[in-house]
C-alpha cells in the first residue's frame, strides 16, 4: 500500500511537472506568437514603406544595380545619392536644384517648343546654327569694313570732284561774265545799227512806192496794148480755139462699153469676150464716160464709179455682167464705159506689189494678204514681179510696215531676225515708191486699185 501511494506521489508530481512546464510551454508559446505577429506587422509596415523608394522586383534592374554601385562609392544610400544627381541636374538646367520635374519639363517645352529631338541634339543642333551665324556675321564685319573703306574711298573722290566743280564753275562764270559784257556791247552796237537801218529802210521804202507807182503807170499802158494786140490776134486767126488733147493716165485708160442693159437692170452686156482675154469673175468700175476716170483734187483718191461690175458669162465678143453695186439715182445705161486698173485687151500689165494689205475687210492690213492682190492681178491677165524695173506699168502699195521699238541686247535671235525682217521691208517701200515718183510710174494704194478694178467697198 505504502509503494502504491509512493508511485502515486511520484505520478502526481511528475504530472504536476508536466502541466506546470505545458502550461509555462503555452505562455511561452502565446508570448512568442504575440511578440510575432507584432514583428510580422512592423515587417509589413516597413515592406510597404520601402516599397515607396523602390520595389523588390526593381532591385534586379541593370541601371539600378549601377545606382547602387555609385551610391556606395560615394557612401550613400541610393535615394539620397539619386536625390543628390537630380538636384544638380536640375540645378544645371534650370538654376533650381529642388526643380520639379513638371518644372523642368515645362522649361524645356518652353525652349524646343514642340521638338521632340533630345536635348543633346537641339543643343548640338543650336550650336551648330551658331557657328554658322557667327561665320555670316564675321563675313557681313569683312564686308561692312569693305563697304566702309570703299565708302571713305567714295567721299574722298567726290570731295575731289567736288572741289574740281567748284573751280570749273568759278571759271565758267568768269567767261560767262565776260560775255555778258561783250553781249551788252552789242546789244548796244545792234540798236544803234537798227535805228539806222530803220531810217534806211524808210528811205529806201518811200523810193520803191514812186517807182511803184511810175512802174504802175507803165503796167497800165502796157496792158492797154496787150489787149488790142490780144484783139488783134483773134480777128487775125478767126476767132477760133484749138482743142487741147491731154493724155489720160494708163490706169484711168477705159476698157469697154455697156451696149445693153436688161429689162430688169440687174444685168449689163459689154463690148468685150474671150477674143479680148476676159475672163470670168473679173470685175469693172462703171462711169457716164471716161472724163470721169481721174484723181479728186482734194483727196487725191479716185472718184467711184456710178456702179461695179462681175463679169458672169463669156463669149466671143460679149460678156455678160451682173451688177454689183450701184448709186441710188445714177443707173447703168447703154453707152456707160468700164474700166478696170489690171486688163487691158492689147497688153499685159506689169506691177509691182508690196506693203500690208487688207483683203478681207476686217481693218488690219499683213503682209500675208498681199498674196491675193498678186492673185487677182494675174489671174485677169496682168503680171506681178518683184522689182521696179523700167517696164513696170504700175506700183500697187499697201500700208507701210510698222517697225517694232528696236530689240534689245538680251531678246531672242529670232526677234532679231523678224526685226531685221520688217526694217529691211520699210526701207523696200520707201525706196519703191521714191523710184516710182521719179521715174512717173502711176502709184496706186489699196483704195485707188479697188475703185480702179470696181471693188471698192460702199
Amino acid at each position: 500500500m505504502a509503494g502504491r501511494t509512493g508511485m502515486s506521489v511520484g505520478v502526481g508530481v511528475t504530472i504536476t511537472l508536466l502541466s506546470m512546464s505545458t502550461a509555462a510551454l503555452f505562455v511561452t508559446t502565446a508570448i512568442y506568437l504575440a511578440k510575432f505577429n507584432s514583428t510580422n506587422e512592423e515587417l509589413k509596415g516597413l515592406r510597404s514603406e520601402n516599397d515607396k523608394y523602390i520595389k523588390s522586383i526593381e532591385k534586379n534592374e541593370a541601371k539600378i544595380s549601377t545606382f547602387l554601385t555609385e551610391a556606395k562609392k560615394d557612401n550613400k544610400s541610393l535615394v539620397a545619392y539619386l536625390s543628390s544627381r537630380v538636384g544638380g541636374l536640375m540645378g544645371r538646367v534650370t538654376g533650381v536644384e529642388n526643380s520639379t520635374f513638371d518644372e523642368f519639363e515645362a522649361k524645356v517645352k518652353e525652349r524646343v517648343k514642340d521638338d521632340s529631338s533630345p536635348l543633346l541634339s537641339i543643343l548640338q543642333n543650336r550650336d551648330e546654327q551658331i557657328a554658322t551665324l557667327q561665320g555670316d556675321m564675321a563675313v557681313a564685319d569683312k564686308a561692312n569694313t569693305e563697304a566702309g573703306a570703299e565708302l571713305t574711298r567714295v567721299r574722298a573722290s567726290v570731295e575731289e570732284t567736288q572741289k574740281a566743280l567748284i573751280k570749273e564753275n568759278d571759271r565758267l562764270r568768269t567767261i560767262v561774265n565776260g560775255y555778258e559784257a561783250e553781249i551788252k556791247s552789242y546789244r548796244e552796237g545792234l540798236a544803234s545799227a537798227e535805228e539806222k537801218m530803220t531810217g534806211a529802210i524808210r528811205s529806201l521804202e518811200a523810193d520803191a512806192a514812186a517807182r511803184t507807182k511810175k512802174l504802175d503807170g507803165k503796167v497800165s499802158s502796157l496792158e492797154r496794148e496787150n489787149l488790142t494786140l490780144v484783139e488783134l490776134v483773134s480777128k487775125l486767126r478767126g476767132e477760133q480755139s484749138k482743142a487741147v488733147l491731154s493724155a489720160q493716165a494708163e490706169e484711168a485708160l477705159v476698157d469697154g462699153r455697156v451696149i445693153a442693159v436688161s429689162p430688169n437692170g440687174r444685168e449689163v452686156s459689154l463690148d468685150l469676150g474671150s477674143k479680148q482675154k476676159l475672163q470670168l469673175g473679173m470685175t469693172f468700175a462703171v462711169y457716164s464716160d471716161g472724163k470721169q476716170i481721174k484723181t479728186d483734187d482734194k483727196t487725191g483718191e479716185y472718184k467711184r464709179g456710178k456702179a461695179t461690175l462681175e463679169v458672169i458669162n463669156v463669149a466671143e465678143d460679149v460678156a455678160t455682167c451682173r451688177i454689183t453695186s450701184e448709186t441710188k439715182g445714177q443707173p447703168v445705161v447703154k453707152g456707160d464705159v468700164v474700166a478696170n486698173a489690171v486688163y487691158d485687151p492689147k497688153k499685159v500689165y506689169k506691177f509691182v506689189v508690196f506693203g500690208n494689205f487688207d483683203s478681207n475687210g476686217d481693218g488690219t492690213a499683213t503682209p500675208g494678204e498681199r498674196n491675193e492682190f498678186i492673185n487677182m492681178v494675174e489671174a485677169w491677165g496682168g503680171k506681178a514681179v518683184a522689182d521696179l524695173a523700167g517696164d513696170v506699168d504700175f506700183l500697187i502699195l499697201g500700208e507701210k510696215p510698222v517697225l517694232p521699238p528696236k530689240p534689245g541686247p538680251d531678246v531672242p535671235f529670232e526677234v532679231v531676225q523678224q526685226y531685221v525682217k520688217i526694217e529691211q521691208e520699210s526701207l523696200k517701200y520707201d525706196e519703191l515708191y521714191k523710184s516710182a515718183q521719179s521715174t512717173s510710174v502711176p502709184i496706186l494704194n489699196q483704195n485707188r486699185f479697188a475703185t480702179l478694178i470696181g471693188r471698192a467697198r460702199r
